[in-house]
Parts: structure tokens; C-alpha cells; sequence
């Protein structure tokens, strides 16, 4: 599509920008939720999962993770969107994993997952200075042991 096209279509380069970032969420969602739903213990590996998959991603990702926080409202709202969804698919995948835990204890450690998600995808997209240099096998090994100690957090 040549850039006349482009704006034809989309009147400002936002609109493009959001088209993307909507197209990212949604995607980003769904590999999520199907993740999440193929084992009980789908919650234990589900960030170094998302991580692999980005990879596949990766410009999009990047932007997502990365470049995108505070650039607009709609931006901002697709964003919160696509977190509350993705949090609850992780609450509803920790309650299954761990049916001990009350849903107090279940949504703290969903919201830690959450949080290892974006700062770990930041930082491996970013190409962050602090993973300069680490391996991506061992990024991703300390990513699935940071993972087993938020899941086996103590009530």
C-alpha cells in the first residue's frame, strides 16, 4: 500500500499508529487466552511462552511494550483494554493452577505476572542495557524461575 493509500484511508499517522496497536492487542489477547486454556499448568511458562511468540512479533511488540505508553488516549484505552482481558484469562488460569489460593491472592499474583510481562518483554524488545550481552536462554531461564517464585508466593 503506497503512502497516498495509507492516507486515504487514515486521516493521521495516530490512526495508523492504532490500527496497528489494535491489530497487536487483539492478537497479543487471543494468543494469551488459548495459551492459558491448553493446561491447568499453562500459568507456570506463560510469560517465557508470550516472549517466544513476540519474537514472532517483534516490531509490533516493541511498539506495544516498548514505545507506546502515554502516546494517546485511544492508544491508552486499547492498551487498558487488552491488560483487563489478559488479567483475567491469568486470575482465572492461577485459581486453576493453584485452587487453594482465595481470589484475593490469585488476582495479586495474576497483577505480578502482568507486571513480569511488560517490564520483561520491555527489556528483551527495548534491547535494554541491562540484558546486553545475557543470552536468550538465560534471559528466558530467569524469566521462568522470577515466574515459579511470583506463582508459588505463599498466602
Amino acid at each position: 500500500m503506497t503512502s497516498a493509500a495509507l492516507y486515504y484511508h487514515y486521516a493521521t499517522k495516530e490512526e495508523i499508529l492504532l490500527h496497528g496497536l489494535t491489530s497487536f492487542a487483539e492478537d497479543f489477547a487471543a494468543e494469551a487466552s488459548a495459551y492459558l486454556k491448553s493446561d491447568d499448568a499453562a500459568v507456570h511458562n506463560l510469560v517465557v511462552h508470550l516472549l517466544g511468540w513476540m519474537q514472532d512479533q517483534r516490531d509490533a511488540a516493541a511498539v506495544w511494550f516498548a514505545h507506546s505508553d502515554g502516546l494517546s488516549t485511544a492508544v491508552e484505552a486499547v492498551r487498558r483494554t487488552t491488560n483487563e482481558s489478559v488479567l483475567g484469562d491469568v486470575i482465572k488460569a492461577v485459581r486453576r493452577a493453584k485452587p487453594q489460593y482465595p481470589l484475593p491472592h490469585a488476582s495479586v499474583v495474576a497483577a505480578a505476572l502482568m507486571a513480569q510481562i511488560d517490564v520483561c518483554a520491555r527489556a528483551w524488545l527495548a534491547n535494554d542495557e541491562q540484558c546486553s550481552g545475557v543470552s536468550e536462554d538465560d534471559f528466558r531461564t530467569a524469566v521462568a524461575g522470577l515466574s515459579a517464585r511470583i506463582i508459588s508466593t505463599p498466602i
